[in-house]
């Protein structure tokens, strides 16, 4: 129980803008305990109670971006380096490090061919309905001017 005890405090003063190093200070272990403390009570709350936890820290990080925005943006090294690193940082909460860009090649593909043949048909003034195509991917008016083109 003190251990959950420990987290929980951990949780509130991290809450409370304190740092990492902070809060190791005052229970007297390192920083990476501090850490595991925080991150194991967040863990333990449930989802809404998290989701409110995190929506606290992007608006902290949202008052400090604030706060330094114009020092950066004018060229101050290390508001610059602030900056980023509060970036960084909600990239980190947001997820957006681990995004994946998903492969719809072979969908986007497949649409675009279909809307190229549909096209097609419109200029040519077919309904679009209507697959007049053979399995070959010729149609019958074009097998017919073969046809005409063999016999000359």
């Amino acid at each position: 129980m003190e251990t959950q005890k420990r987290r929980n405090e951990a949780l509130e003063m991290r809450l409370a803008g304190k740092s990492n190093l902070e809060i190791a200070a005052y229970f007297g272990v390192d920083p990476g305990t501090a850490s595991r403390y925080v991150t194991q009570a967040l863990k333990a709350i449930p989802q809404e109670n998290a989701e409110e936890v995190l929506r606290q820290e992007l608006q902290r990080l949202d008052r400090m971006w604030l706060g330094i925005w114009k020092d950066a943006i004018n060229g101050q090294d290390f508001k610059i380096d602030r900056a980023l690193a509060i970036m960084d940082r909600r990239a980190k909460y947001l997820g957006l490090d681990n995004f994946v860009q998903p492969d719809n090649s072979q969908d986007a593909r497949a649409a675009l061919a279909s809307f190229l043949g549909d096209v097609k048909k419109q200029v040519n003034g077919e309904s679009a309905d209507e697959d007049e195509d053979l399995e070959d991917g010729t149609d019958e008016d074009e097998e017919d001017d073969w046809d005409n083109e063999e016999a000359d």
